[in-house]
């Protein structure tokens, strides 16, 4: 389990270290890409993967609230933090789709990187599994995460659940 400590930057470089293994169609990272190449928009790191297609990751903390406290007519909707997040992430993929060239032409000169940036895909780590704590929220949870066409928000839980499984597939 993920304490709750969590510090950004420790969760951070646990995911940099690792991430090829939760997902293994990833073959490059870059590290606090900056998609507004005169400006200051840092997605904690992009990937790259098999295809030369970049992806976009965006790490909260695990503690990040997933919910209000209290229901809207019986729905659980977004806390406002997780509602930043997203709006975080829909501003990268923005930013990513309207600087591609550039963007692409920048990682080239310096990394030495051919990839490609074409309707990237944007991924929020945040939150943890114990957060939905009852039926209800774990059916919002997956309504509302599947709300988007873009970006996928992804519990710390799930990638340890899929870091597992990516181990025990190696063991075979």
């Amino acid at each position: 389990k993920f304490k709750t400590q969590d510090k950004k930057f420790s969760s951070g470089k646990f995911l940099r270290k690792n991430l090829f293994l939760i997902d293994s169609k990833y073959i490059k990272l870059l590290p606090e890409l900056n998609l507004v190449l005169a400006g200051s928009r840092k997605v904690d790191f992009g990937l790259v993967d098999i295809q030369g297609f970049l992806d976009l990751y965006e790490i909260k903390k695990p503690s990040t609230e997933l919910f209000n406290a209290t229901t809207d007519r019986g729905n659980y909707v977004w806390h406002p933090n997780a509602i930043k997040s997203i709006v975080q992430a829909e501003k990268y993929l923005f930013y990513a789709e309207r600087n591609a060239a550039t963007l692409k032409e920048s990682i080239k000169s310096e990394l030495n990187i051919d990839l490609e940036v074409i309707r990237p895909r944007a991924y929020v780590i945040m939150g943890t599994l114990a957060q939905l704590d009852n039926d209800n929220k774990k059916k919002d949870f997956r309504i509302l995460k599947n709300q988007f066409k873009s970006i996928d928000v992804i519990l710390y839980d799930e990638l340890l659940d899929r870091l597992k499984n990516q181990m025990k597939r190696s063991e075979i």
